[in-house]
């Protein structure tokens, strides 16, 4: 079986303020967290003039997958885990 990495992020091109989002994330990643028993970081949620755009991140996996195709799914299994845990 083939499995493709198909990007797309849930606040792409974002402009609000990590002060204003960041009760709503810590909210769902906890629910992510205790669901998946993957531990989270939750220290950006701190950085309050953060804008919360996950476009670069998934440039990131993309333009790794246009250099390298065999090694995305490690790029972003490795990207994830720095970020989340």
């Amino acid at each position: 079986m083939e499995l493709r990495l198909i990007m797309g992020g849930l606040r792409y091109r974002g402009n609000e303020k990590m002060a204003d989002l960041s009760g709503f994330l810590k909210e769902h990643w906890e629910e992510v967290a205790h669901r998946t028993g993957r531990a989270f970081k939750f220290d950006i949620l701190n950085q309050e003039d953060l804008i919360y755009d996950t476009g670069p991140a998934c440039r990131a996996v993309v333009a790794a997958s246009m250099v390298q195709p065999s090694l995305v799914w490690v790029f972003f299994q490795d990207f994830a885990v720095r970020i989340l845990s």
